[in-house]
């Protein structure tokens, strides 16, 4: 399993680009970001992987990725285009950055989706400006972007695709990452076999199961990591289902390119990884 790949550039950074299909599918590896990331398919169909949850997002649709948050695509059209725009929180409002604190997909209405056109254009135009009035500019509009996206935010993830046993098992995984986790375990507890488990398990969330497993394992320990300083990186590491801190600091570093004790000890000053 690859590491992610940490693609931070800039504070403020805006793509446009096209992806056509090479065979069966077009794939993104797993990586993750500094800066929220606010992503808008124009054309195609997208499956994409973030953290524990899976997107379908159709033409049209939008995507909105908090910081440091592990995600993959799976584009299926032989033709898909999108715009992604990634911003430093720290550029932005307070309240915003507090309101971004899960991933969320949006389809939307008709009246919304010329004022959102209009400002993803509006923010395309300023990037590529070169205008020393552009950062100012491009954080106006980024910040009203995302009041947008929130307000028009849905109460459930209404694009998030999975089958009934798929987020029985993410549910069972939740409650029981701390200790064994076996895949016979969990198809028993959702009533289906364990080979179709894993194979549905893949194709909704684009990761093998054991994968999806260890990235929430990861996941919970970057936040004890920070949410608990006085404890030990084994005690971390136990309470996350690892039964090897050794284990358990190999694949953190392996993942997020630092140590567990760097991250804890870096994250605060330098405010990102």
């Amino acid at each position: 399993m690859e590491g992610y790949r940490n693609t931070a550039g800039d504070r403020i950074f805006f793509d446009e680009r096209d992806y056509r299909r090479d065979g069966e599918f077009c794939r993104s590896e797993i990586h993750f970001h500094r800066q929220v990331e606010i992503f808008l398919l124009l054309e195609g169909s997208v499956v994409c992987s973030v953290n524990t949850d899976a997107f379908h997002v159709e033409s049209g649709g939008i995507l909105v990725i908090p910081p440091r948050m592990p995600h993959s695509s799976v584009y299926s059209d032989p033709k898909n285009s999108r715009m992604v725009i990634n911003c430093d929180m720290s550029l932005l409002p307070p309240e915003l950055e507090a309101a971004v604190d899960v991933p969320f997909g949006i389809e939307p209405r008709p009246e919304q989706k010329q004022e959102i056109d209009a400002l993803f254009r509006k923010i395309q135009k300023e990037y590529h400006s070169g205008d020393k009035h552009a950062e100012a500019a491009l954080i106006s509009s980024i910040s009203l972007l995302l009041i947008l996206l929130l307000r028009a935010k849905p109460d459930r993830k209404t694009i998030c695709v999975q089958d009934d046993f798929v987020e029985k098992a993410i549910s069972y995984i939740h409650r029981n990452y701390a200790g064994r986790i076996r895949i016979t375990e969990a198809a028993r507890f959702c009533g289906v076999s364990a080979g179709h488990l894993s194979r549905t398990f893949k194709e909704k969330t684009n990761l093998p199961f054991n994968e999806f497993v260890l990235i929430y394992r990861l996941r919970q320990a970057e936040i004890r990591l920070l949410d608990h300083p006085s404890k030990s990186i084994s005690e971390i590491a136990y309470s996350c289902g690892f039964n090897d801190s050794n284990y358990f600091s190999g694949c953190f570093k392996k993942q997020y390119g630092i140590t567990p004790t760097q991250f804890r000890s870096g994250y605060r000053g330098a405010g990102s990884y």
